[in-house]
């Protein structure tokens, strides 16, 4: 049976990729260094921690996300090794056990904060503006080829950033494929994946975003952006 360590980490990777996904993150990692579930030390994970698993996440989440919830995993492992400490020292002492940090979060407040603004806008009106300045928030991201916002009523293209595209098809062909989403439920967004791109579709209050973005692109900075506007991608 696994130990409190690694579930302990295991439990707080499942809060930012799926329980599946960290048990193979996780198994990947104790495999290359030679140590299990059973038998893996606070230190022993803080190695693998900031290290294999740390790569392994860092392609397909933020960076500064992943490097943030990796931190306060060790920090964690820590805090609860020393109340471990302080039960055998004194184990009648329960009120002297420090509280570790139950909070995992792939964004910190100030990410929160500057997102809420966008989860207001599936369901209200959207000023020219706000559509432009959301446009050009995806556009700066590294990797992104072509950002397009589209009327979905007439199929217009309404602003862009990047080329390499026919943006009118391109929009054209978002609209039908939205529609033909549509027909099986509610769209928050849509995620392709290509041998050479990534296509998002958002719709949004009447329009929708298009992003395409290479085949390096670090999909995970555009989920962290889109998951104030999505429940599930």
């Amino acid at each position: 049976m696994a130990n409190e360590v690694y579930l302990i980490t295991h439990d707080s990777l499942s809060n930012i990729v799926s329980a599946r996904a960290a048990t193979r993150v996780l198994e990947k990692a104790l495999k290359h260094k030679g140590f299990t579930p059973e038998t893996i030390s606070q230190q022993q994970m803080r190695d693998i921690l900031v290290g294999p698993v740390l790569k392994e996440l860092q392609l397909i989440l933020p960076s500064d996300g992943v490097k943030r919830t990796i931190q306060q995993i060790t920090r964690l492992l820590e805090s609860n090794k020393k109340a471990e400490s302080k039960v055998e020292a004194n184990p009648l002492d329960v009120e002297s056990i420090e509280e570790p940090e139950q909070d995992f979060k792939l964004l910190n407040d100030a990410e929160d904060a500057e997102l809420k603004p966008l989860m207001e806008m599936r369901n209200k009106d959207v000023s020219p503006e706000e559509l432009e300045a959301l446009l050009i928030e995806f556009a700066q991201l590294e990797h992104i080829q072509t950002v397009l916002t589209a009327d979905r009523k007439k199929g217009e293209v309404l602003s862009s950033r990047g080329s390499s595209f026919d943006l009118v098809s391109l929009s054209r062909l978002a609209n039908m494929s939205l529609m033909l989403l549509e027909r099986n439920g509610v769209v928050h967004s849509y995620h392709l994946e290509h041998s050479r791109y990534h296509l998002f579709l958002v719709p949004l209050a009447g329009f929708v975003m298009i992003i395409v973005g290479t085949a390096e692109l670090n999909v995970g900075e555009v989920f962290a952006k889109l998951s104030a506007l999505k429940e599930g991608v």
